[in-house]
């Protein structure tokens, strides 16, 4: 896997759902995942969590990431989107 794995799947996952779903929603959806590996890429350099691979994501990384968006006050809607968000892309690669 390349530098940024997170990125990379993603961009696969949206290739995969963008035939299903409205142009719009893709790109929200585009740019909430570009946000959360943005935050993740942030997470692994403060050592907060072992990797940005969602192959190998584990609790540690989706608890860090949790912890990470209560942090900055977003509303339990703005982190049920971004946590779907996220789970989406762990069951495409596999990691339930």
């Amino acid at each position: 896997m390349g530098r940024y794995p997170f990125l990379t799947y993603s961009t696969k996952y949206l290739e995969t759902i963008g035939s299903i779903y409205a142009e719009a929603t893709v790109k929200e959806l585009g740019r909430r995942l570009r946000r959360i590996g943005r935050d993740l890429k942030s997470l692994k350099e403060m050592g907060s969590i072992d990797t940005t691979d969602p192959k190998k994501m584990s609790e540690k990384e989706v608890s860090a990431y949790i912890k990470l968006l209560r942090s900055r006050g977003l509303s339990e809607n703005g982190q049920r989107h971004s946590i779907t968000a996220l789970r989406a892309v762990l069951l495409y690669c596999g990691n339930p």
